[in-house]
Order: structure tokens, then sequence, then C-alpha cells
């Protein structure tokens, strides 16, 4: 069974997908899709902890206006 949260990601992925014209869900549409949740601030925050500050020049509000999903 799927928590609701991830029920509504997977949700979201696959009207992203539908958007794109893609006739499958892939990894950038649910990346995309928990961006937009909030839920990816996590992983970015460990991944600059422990990527040595490599996505300092990247803001998340840069990469949701990049990927426009909603």
């Amino acid at each position: 069974t799927l928590s609701p949260e991830t029920e509504h990601a997977l949700v979201d992925a696959w009207k992203a997908a539908l958007k794109f014209g893609h006739a499958e869900v892939l990894p950038i549409h649910l990346f995309g899709a928990l961006l937009f949740s909030g839920k990816a601030a996590v992983v970015f925050g460990r991944v600059e902890k422990f990527g040595k500050g490599k996505l300092t020049k990247y803001r998340l509000s840069e990469i949701k206006k990049h990927l426009a999903l909603k």
C-alpha cells in the first residue's frame, strides 16, 4: 500500500508525463513532482552537504522555473 503522499507524487508525475506527450512516467517526471511538492528540498540539502557545495550556483526556484510542470 502506498502512502497518500507517494500516491500524490505518482499522480503528479503521470500528469507531467502526459503534459509533455510522453508515453511513460520517467524519473524526471517523478523528480519534478517531488520538487513542486517541496519534498525534494530535503534531497537538495543532503546533496549540497555531501557534494561539497557544488549546487550553490543553482537555486531551487531556478530549477522549478526550468521544469515548469505546473
